[in-house]
């Protein structure tokens, strides 16, 4: 049975050992923290198993999302809180979270601003909302897809208090995320047969695609505010999503040819 107004936190993790402690610091306030772990080999589990029992070995999926699923699935409390080991949470957000579960709101889920540190530094750009925090059986993975959006089936509404996100520390770092993000996003795309990339459409996905996002970055998402980084971050944005439908068209090509990617 749920408890009322109690708080569940489920984190996926694999290979966090550098950084879970510091965040499991901050969310050990809680009434019950699930770790699904994508087996991890280095002290992931050991480090965890000081804050909770509750904690679950599953493969580790190309979308990684599926193991938050599957933690979601365990949580036993009212509230459910979504998150991740580079990420930790002030007092502050705390207070509010615990004031808003307890008041019975009408809503049933609720985003949570985040700021981002990038290179070391601060982001600076539009404010940067995650849906992290709702009822229990309340909400779902909108697709099966890398860094899918929550779907709320309800009313929701929006903290005031941030929460601090270690996004990336160098360029080497970002170009790794890079590379294996858009691996995951590309299988996911061949698995839900959505991309077809013929001599028709490359153009959309491989130029005018990519181009487009690095625009909305650096002027609608406001990177222009961080100088130099804001640049760089941009046209990464556009690699991102040119590396993402290359790595498509390239399964699908080699497919086709009788050929297998090294």
């Amino acid at each position: 049975m749920k408890n009322n107004n109690r708080i569940s936190v489920v984190i996926a993790v694999h290979n966090e050992a550098d950084k879970i402690e510091k965040c499991l610091k901050t969310v050990n306030w809680v009434d019950e923290i699930i770790i699904v772990d994508g087996e991890s080999t280095d002290d992931t589990v050991e480090i965890c198993s000081r804050y909770t029992d509750k904690i679950f070995i599953k493969d580790n999926p190309p979308n990684f999302d599926l193991n938050k699923v599957f933690g979601m699935g365990k949580a036993k409390n009212e509230w459910i809180l979504i998150w991740d080991a580079d990420e930790y949470m002030p007092i502050e957000l705390k207070k509010e979270i615990i004031l808003i579960t307890s008041s019975n709101p009408k809503e049933i889920g609720f985003f949570i601003p985040r700021i981002n540190y990038i290179y070391g530094k601060e982001w600076k750009g539009k404010k940067d909302y995650q849906m992290r925090l709702f009822k229990n059986g309340k909400a779902n993975y909108v697709k099966n897809n890398l860094h899918s959006l929550i779907n709320i089936d309800g009313e929701v509404g929006f903290l005031s208090n941030y929460f601090h996100h270690n996004a990336v520390s160098n360029l080497e770092s970002r170009y790794n995320k890079i590379n294996q993000y858009t691996t995951i996003e590309a299988y996911c795309l061949l698995n839900d047969n959505e991309v077809k990339i013929n001599t028709i459409n490359c153009v959309w996905y491989l130029l005018l695609k990519p181009f487009l996002i690095g625009m909305r970055l650096y002027f609608s998402e406001q990177n222009y505010k961080n100088g130099i980084a804001g640049i760089i971050w941009s046209i990464n944005g556009s690699y991102y999503c040119f590396s993402k439908y290359s790595k498509v068209w390239e399964s699908k090509y080699l497919k086709r040819s009788g050929r297998e990617v090294d």
